[in-house]
Order: C-alpha cells, then structure tokens, then sequence
C-alpha cells in the first residue's frame, strides 16, 4: 500500500522550492538536429573533430553538454572559450577555480562573473579521465545586454520562464535574467530585485519519506544490540575516550556515555544525548532504545555508521567523510517528517495515529544521509531538488537491497514509495520532487538488478554503486540524467569510442525517458542552398551526418530523407497540424545516396519564379524515430528561390545604416555592429565585417517595440511590377507570433510577419544566414517605395531579433531571354530530322510556335512554314518535333518563338531558339580511283524505309499538335540534348546519328 505522507515545507504551494533553479528541459531530437546546424556548433565540430558531440539547452540554443574524444589536458582552457562564445558568452567573463582532483578523474572548472557579477548557477566543468578530455557541462546563459550595471552585492540570477506551461513542472520555454540581492534564514535562500519583490525562493532542506524496509530496521521491529560506534566515554575522574568501531575503549568503572564522536554527534530536541551506565560482568554497557536513550537517538546511532561505512568504502575521497554530521532527533517543533540540511540530518517526533518516528527507520536515515552524500559529492552542477530525492531513495535502497522506502514508516503499515514501478519521464513529471525523483532513482534499481543478475550480486552492485556515484558528482538536473551516466561510464577519457556498458545504459535510459533516444546525438552539417539560376537543370543538396553514439543507437542512414515543396506549404512532415490535415501534403520526398558521412541528392528543375522549400529528415531503418532539420517548425525550412537575379538598389551597412533610419519604444535598438557570435545571433556578417540588426551581442529586451525603415528611390527604373521583390540576407530568431511580432511593411502595407500558432511554439529561430524574398506586387510602381522591419515583444522570453544584411530591391533579369532559352537543337535520324526543345522554364508561358525558312530565319510566328503550334505548353516540358529528312544540297533555318503571359513574342537568338541546318552535296565522281564504286549498302532491318517512317504522334498518341503544321511529342527521359549537339553557328553541318 502507498502511503502518501503531507511534508513540511511541501504542503503550501506558496512555501519555498526545494532546490535550487533546475528547470526541465524539452526532449526534442528534431530541435536538437537543428541546432546542430548553428555556425558556432560547426566552429567547435571544425576545431575539435568528428567525435565531439554536443546537447543542447533548446530554450537558448546554447550547448548544454559535449562529449570528447580524448582531448589532450591542456586544450581545456581554449575548449572552455570556445564554448563560452558557442553559447554566447564572452570568454572574458570566465573566472577559473581551482580543478577537483579525484584521483585519476580531475575536474576542470570556471565560474563566471558579468561586469564583476557572479552569475548564479552559471559554469563550465570539463572531466578528464586519465589525463584525456571526456567530456563537457556549459551551464552558460545569455545576458541580454540592456540589463543594468550590477551594484555592490548585488549578483545574476538566471531563472527558467514558462509561457504556457506549468512552472516547474512541464519544460521551461526560456529564461529571464535578473540582478538580484541574496539573503538566507533557516536554509532558506530569498532573492530580491532593486525593488525589494522576491524573484526566487527555495530552500535546501532536503525532507524524506523513507526508502526501503525490512522488519528489523523500522517501527515494531526487535531491537537488536551492536556496537556503539565512535561515541564519548567519560570515567569519574574525568577521562575521556572516544569507542572503536566494535564499541571497544580504555576505560573502566562507572562511566557517562555521550553520543557525540569525530564523525556523528546524536542530539535530541537540539540537547547533547548523556547517559550514565555501569558495566556489567562482562564489561558491557548496554543503552537500550526506548529505556536508557530514546528508539530515535539509537536508530541514528546505528545506522548512520552503516551508510557511512558504505560512502567510506564506495568513495573514500568525499568531502564529507572528513566532517562531524550533526544529528538531530525528537524534535517537537512538528511531526512525521525529517530532512537534510547544511551537513546536517533531523528527525521530527511521530504523531499519534499519523505516523511513527522517522528516526527510528534506517529507511529514513539512510535516505537523508544520501541527501548529505549528494551535497557533498558535487564537483560541479546543481543540488537539483529532484535528483537528489531519487538519489537518497537509492542510497536507502541498495543499503537495504529492497525496492520499497519507508517501511511501517505509519500505523497503517506499508511504505512511503517504491522504486520497482518504472517511472519516465517527463510522462510522470508533476512538479512534486519525491515523485519526479523517482524516474531517476527507479532507473538506479532497474539497474542494480540488471547488473547484479548479470555480474553476480557482489560485483553487479558494487558496479551501479559507483557508476551512480560518479554521475551524481557530475551534479546533474533531471534533464542531463543521461550524459551524466555515460559520462561516468567512461574509462578511457574519450567518450567518441564508447563506453564499457554505453549501449546497455542507453537503452535503460530511453526506458526511464533519460537517454539520446533511439537515434543518438546526431550532428547535420549542410550549406543551405542560395538562390538558383533560371538555367541550372537541377539543384545539388549535399550534407554531412556525423552520430558519435552511431554504435548505440538505431540510426539508419539509408532512411535518410530530402523532402521538397514547390511554392509556400501549409505543413511539413514533423510538424504537427489540425484534424484532418496532412502536414506532407505537396511534399516530395527523395532518397540521397551516400558514401560514408557524406549524402547527395538533386532538387529537380523548377519553374523560375518558384519559391522552394526542403528540409531534410534522419531515422530508424523501423520508422520508430524521427528527426527533422526545420526544428519541427515551418519558420525553420530551408527555402531557395529560382531565377537570375538584376539588383535595382541594395545597402551592404559596411559604411553604417546609409539610408536606414531606426526608433524605439522606450529603447532604439537598431544598431550597425561586427556580430561576435553565440547561440541565436550571427557570429559573423553575411558579407564583409558590418550588419544591421535590432541587438547583434544579444537578446532583444522585453516590453519594447522597434523599427527599421528604409525610403528608395525607383524612378529611373521602370520594372515590370510582378518581377520586382525584396530580396534580402536574414537571421532572425524571435518567439512565436501570438508573444513577439517581427513584420515587413511595404509601403505601409504588411508582406510578412512571423508565424504564430495557438499552442505559441512555432518560434522563428534562423540557424544561419539565409535569402528572404519578398515579391511586392502591384505596389512596387510608385517612384519611391519605403520598406520597414519592424519587432514588437512581451513581457518574457527573448531571442536575437532582426539581423540584415545586403538588402537589395531586385528583379528577374532578362525576362525575353529566359523565354528565349530553350535549347532548340536538331538530329538527323533515320526517316527524318527531330527538332527538340524544352519549353521554357517560366511561368506564366503564353504560347510556343515553330517555325521555318529555307533563305533566312524567319523574323517571326507571322513568317516563314508553319510546323508547330502550342497555345498552352506546359512551361518545362521537353518536345519533340519529326521534320522531312534533308535533300542533299538543301538549308532550312528554324526558330521557335515563344510568347509570355502577355502574348509578347521573342526574337530571334541563334544558338538558343534558332538553328540552321543544311546537307551537304555528295563529291563529284572524277572516277580517278581505278576502283569500282562500291554498291549501296543493304538497309539496316530496324530502319524503316524513309517514306514509311512513323510521324511522332503516332508513337504518343496524347502528344499536343496542330492540325496540318507537324507533330510534337514529349522526349525520351533524360535531359535535353543529351544525345544530340546544338547546332547554333552558321555553316555547320546536321550530324547524322543512327538508332
């Protein structure tokens, strides 16, 4: 039965925290795939190799933990800036503190300071092994650079925000910065703004509901006598000495016993424990629980040794072993409940019908000890509320080898919590420490019975012991359970090659929701393509995968996916969309080939004009587990338009804004700056050394409202009005649309502002410098147009904002050309000539009509034979048209005019839709051979005879044609004028080509 116990301290929601600040953090392999992608996370994978893997926080982009290969010792001072700058920090503000040493793991660490505040909570610690970096924790956040300069005493404090969902219990959404003030009373830490309001509390008292319980350790059990360990004698003339461990001393006669020694001093109700005895006939004395000295002061007598002797054996250079514990027991100040605090265990009295003495149960000893281990142990991290309760439910449970906590820790009987039930997380997340701690202490005893059915019982524990040791110093939060373990699993120092129980852990860890998941850490490596030229025949997307965890995890490369969309989507696949949507919709998937790491697929051709999206997406070979490069968000597709490109008026910003002007609202933030780089903000200007942003070193601030505008003047140019764009280089990171607006208006009129959803998490996060165009419609007439960016944000969570950079007003160049360019070409086959082409690649396409003359090209459709015509081609679609063959001697000039959606008819371009072809005459006999001439050779069997040959349109019966001007059909796959040369120059003469 599950007993659930009312603590002290937890009963109010509006009592302190327990723990410092640990937020949760979402799992999502997607937004981790993504952020891979981000220039500083490609710096660090360039600097340090392939086998660095990286965890991101995904509420700042920032790195959260990196997995080494082996560095050499002394790259730790230049890997731990070039961390800071991944996560945007300045190396400047690290402050380097003295390394922990244990024996072969040393700990290299750094504080930080900003503007000579410490930063609450902020670190880096790199792990070494045997002198090899294994791996990395970069607790590092962005401190936007509008918050004031700290006063004396005053200090950062970095706190998680949520916007949606449940303070401290669903994952944190971002994190606000503040300059607080810290008091602490009674273990309880207050922090305090400028204002005097309390932005944070929590307090370090670590309660307890004891873990596991056998009848001779609780309530109701018999009491069974052993050594009094290393407590106080006094003899009547006053001698003093302190009892070995088997309870042995010098002294002799009547004596007062003190349970006070060098490692425990038993107190109750806050008074030294004396008691006065003689020695029987054997030279005992015996103090009996519940007569000579409370159940309480004996049980903590007792059984502190035993966890003490465990700590001593399983890590004997913990820094607590070195320190008197102070041990309070009967305290009247409360009931049913006892706690860790500040080197200390206390134990409240029982009450009545509600619950026993805890420190009468080892159970409850144990676990707050194992509070005090957790303490103590930390090398670097966080005391997290929640980890350190699962951790004491395990210290209880493996002491005790018992899965339940708390045995008759009540009248009713039964036990407080049980670790045999698998919790995951963030399922079984409810914002409640004993409970979410469960998740890790129930994957320590899976664990435990794991390894001790498969290494024997001696072994098998004394393994997870160590192993749940190692990762606890580590000082994780629940989010970073995971890269703890297989931290403290490694034994060689370079986590790249694995380690000794990697897989196995691994997949323990996806069971408790702790581990990488079924595909790794997966790192993306892709230049995302640019603007197109209206002429390439396809579009090359080339990437890199990189899984330093590949041996563990079921990443298949073969289902390596690149999915497009032509035109602007209304979902993707991995984004989440309403009833009855499918979010695939209009997307074509491709599979790349790959050798090695390296993957290769090609875009097929597209009209120019068309706007492309892709994403590419990485799995399991079962479709169990998929990740996506957008982010699982439409705002981070990749997008690419096609067409030549004519700028009609761009601004670079190396000389300063030139023509922008900004303002704000109560802060102008629009700045021209070098960007230094980090999570969510450029670490470098698209072009030169200078762009133009709202915060390029930072964070936007809250509660403001700015704009960016720009007027240009447009009458000496006279563009087609559907030709003209905007087009320019952006990295925009800000939150969802319903909290943080970014928009563009075009002559006062909106053309894009950033998606919002109902669920606000489609935030616009740009993982690197991309082309944004704009078309401007009919608008774009006027002589000067103005253009405005423009970012209104709330109260909380902030990202980069605006970066620009060449901003250009363009159009596409030489329109009659690309109607122009169609690769007209002609083959002589048997039983005729094919003239062949591609319609051209552009849309709207009016018409298509060939034409031929024997004297000149024709100058248009109006002149020359008529052969074909097309009212409503397909713009890209090959052609074939089947002519007479050639007598000898004879010429023929063919053009083929095309027209645009206006019925405007282009020229001719010889090379491009115009070719002349002639045959040439036959050599005059002279007869100067003295040889016979040789006789015509037999026609070939598959060669029809040339007055028989099949027209075209009898082999394609769906071909377009016009009635009496010849036939034309769709080429054979493959590209045009793959099989045949282009016959563009005057006086080259029709190649013959045989089937």
């Amino acid at each position: 039965m599950l007993v659930p116990l009312l603590l002290a301290g937890l009963a109010s929601a509006q009592g302190p925290r327990v723990g410092p600040p640990t937020p949760h953090l979402a799992a999502d392999p997607s937004a981790q795939l993504r952020l891979s992608g981000l220039p500083a996370a490609q710096a660090l994978f360039d600097r340090y190799g392939p086998g660095v893997g990286l965890t991101f926080d995904p509420r700042t982009g920032a790195p959260r933990f990196a997995s080494l290969p082996g560095l050499p010792m002394r790259e730790a001072p230049g890997l731990a800036a070039a961390l800071a700058r991944a996560a945007g920090v300045d190396p400047a503000e690290l402050v380097a503190l003295p390394d922990h040493v244990d024996g072969a793991r040393v700990v290299h660490r750094w504080a930080r300071r900003w503007r000579g505040a410490a930063v609450i909570g902020d670190e880096i610690a790199i792990y070494a092994l045997h002198g090899r970096l294994q791996g990395a924790w970069i607790r590092l956040h962005p401190v936007p650079a509008g918050l004031p300069q700290p006063r004396a005493g005053e200090a950062v404090l970095p706190l998680p925000t949520w916007k949606v969902g449940r303070p401290w219990v669903d994952p944190a959404e971002g994190v606000a910065v503040h300059l607080v003030t810290t008091a602490e009373a009674d273990g309880v830490f207050t922090h305090r703004d400028r204002a005097g309001r309390v932005v944070d509390q929590w307090t370090d008292r670590r309660h307890a509901e004891v873990q596991i319980a056998a009848l001779e350790r609780t309530v109701g059990d018999a009491r069974v006598a052993g050594p009094a360990r290393q407590v106080t004698v006094t003899d009547l003339s006053g001698a003093v000495a302190v009892t070995a461990d088997d309870g042995s001393h010098g002294l002799t006669g009547d004596l007062t016993v003190e349970l006070d020694g060098p490692t425990l001093q038993v107190l109750t109700n806050g008074a030294p424990v004396r008691v006065p005895g003689s020695p029987d006939g054997a030279h005992v004395i015996t103090l009996t629980g519940g007569t000579d000295i409370t159940d309480a002061a004996a049980s903590v007598q007792t059984h502190f040794h035993v966890v003490w002797d465990w700590l001593a054996d399983r890590w004997p250079s913990h820094a607590w072993l070195a320190e008197k514990v102070p041990a309070n027991v009967d305290i009247t100040s409360g009931s049913c409940n006892a706690w860790y605090t500040g080197g200390t265990i206390n134990f409240l009295v029982g009450s009545g019908g509600r619950c026993h003495n805890y420190g009468q149960i080892a159970d409850v000893i144990y676990h707050e000890v194992g509070h005090g281990i957790h303490h103590y142990i930390l090398a670097s991290g966080t005391f997290a509320g929640d980890i350190s309760e699962g951790s004491a439910d395990f210290v209880s449970a493996t002491l005790l080898d018992s899965a339940t906590v708390g045995q008759n820790a009540n009248p009713a009987g039964g036990y407080i919590r049980e670790l045999e039930s698998d919790r995951v997380y963030p399922r079984d997340v409810i914002g409640q420490v004993h409970n979410d701690g469960l998740i890790w202490g129930s994957f320590w005893w899976n664990l435990r019975q794991q390894w001790a059915a498969s290494m024997g019982e001696a072994a098998g524990v004394e393994a997870v012991d160590l192993l749940f040791l190692g990762a606890l110093s580590q000082g994780p939060s629940l989010t970073d359970a995971g890269e703890a373990v297989v931290l403290a699993d490694d034994d060689d120092g370079d986590l790249s090659n694995g380690t000794p129980h990697g897989c196995e852990l691994g997949e323990l860890l996806d069971q408790h929701g702790l581990g990488a998941g079924p595909l790794g850490v997966i790192r993306l490596d892709h230049a995302p393509l640019g603007p197109q030229a209206s002429e390439a025949r396809g579009y090359p997307v080339q990437f890199t995968i990189d899984n330093p965890l590949s041996a563990c995890s079921d990443w298949d490369p073969e289902a390596t996916r690149v999915w497009f969309h032509v035109g602007v989507p209304l979902g993707a696949p991995g984004v989440p969309a309403g009833d009855g949507v499918d979010p695939a919709a209009g997307w074509v998937e491709l599979r790349p080939d790959h050798i090695g790491r390296a993957f290769f697929t090609e875009i097929p051709r597209q009209l120019a004009e068309a706007e492309v999206f892709y994403t590419i997406e990485v799995g399991t070979a079962d479709g169990a587990a998929q990740a996506w490069s957008h982010g699982g968000s439409l705002s981070g597709l990749w997008r690419f338009q096609v067409g030549d490109r004519e700028a009609l008026w761009c601004e670079g910003f190396e000389g300063g804004p030139g023509p922008f002007t900004s303002s704000g609202d109560p802060t102008d933030e629009w700045a021209v700056a070098t960007p230094v780089g980090g999570a969510y903000v450029p670490d470098a200007a698209h072009t030169g050394v200078s762009a133009y942003g709202t915060n390029l070193l930072g964070k936007y601030l809250p509660n403001n409202r700015q704009q960016a505008r720009v007027s240009i003047d447009l009458s000496g140019v006279t563009p087609e009005d559907r030709m003209l764009q905007l087009s320019y280089q952006r990295w925009l990171t800000v939150e969802d649309g319903i909290y943080d607006v970014a928009a563009i208006t075009f002559n006062g009129r909106e053309v894009w502002r950033n998606p919002s959803t109902d669920g606000g998490q489609a935030h616009t996060l740009d993982t690197g410098w991309a082309v944004h165009d704009l078309p401007l419609g009919e608008s774009a007439l006027d002589e000067v147009v103005e253009v405005e960016w423009s970012l209104r944000t709330d109260p909380g969570l902030e990202f980069g904002g605006w970066a620009l950079d060449e901003v250009c007003l363009t159009r596409l160049a030489d329109l009659p050309g690309h109607y122009a360019r169609v690769g007209l070409e002609a083959v002589e086959v048997d039983g005729g000539l094919e003239l062949r082409w591609e319609n051209p690649w552009i849309a709207p396409l009016g018409g298509v009509h060939l034409r031929r003359a024997a004297d000149a090209f024709p100058s248009s459709a109006a002149d020359g034979d008529v052969i074909f015509d097309a009212l409503s081609p397909a713009p890209g679609a090959p052609m074939v048209v089947l002519e007479p063959a050639l007598e000898p001697g004879e010429v023929r000039h063919y053009v083929l005019f095309t027209e645009d959606g206006l019925g405007l008819e282009v020229g001719v371009f010889e090379g491009d839709n115009a070719v002349r072809v002639e045959e040439a005459l036959p050599p005059e006999d002279t007869g100067d051979s003295g040889e016979p001439d040789a006789p015509d050779p037999e026609p070939e069997p598959d060669d029809p005879a040339p007055d028989t040959a099949a027209p075209a349109d009898a082999a394609d019966p769906a071909a377009p044609k016009d009635a009496g001007c010849g036939c034309a059909s769709p080429a054979r796959p493959g590209p045009a004028g793959g099989l045949a040369a282009l016959l563009g120059g005057l006086g080259l003469l029709l190649r013959r080509r045989r089937r």
